[in-house]
């Protein structure tokens, strides 16, 4: 369960099961934070995409792979 700005403290149950409550929650690839700003996701996103540029580092410099040349 995800509360933002609320002053409802009431648990929500669904088939006698109580949904925890968090912080934040990726929603279609952005992540949604309680304060509503966008800090959380462009930092994991920028975590993702230089996660991503270092194994495609490693790919590249396998020498195993012929470069094209006209």
């Amino acid at each position: 369960m995800f509360k933002a700005n609320t002053n409802n403290q009431a648990n929500l149950n669904i088939n006698s099961t109580t949904l925890e409550e968090v912080d934040n929650f990726t929603y279609i690839g952005s992540v949604v934070d309680y304060t509503g700003g966008s800090e959380l996701d462009i930092m994991t996103r920028i975590r993702k995409a230089r996660t991503t540029f270092r194994m495609m580092g490693t790919i590249r410099n396998r020498n195993h792979f012929s470069q094209y040349k006209d």
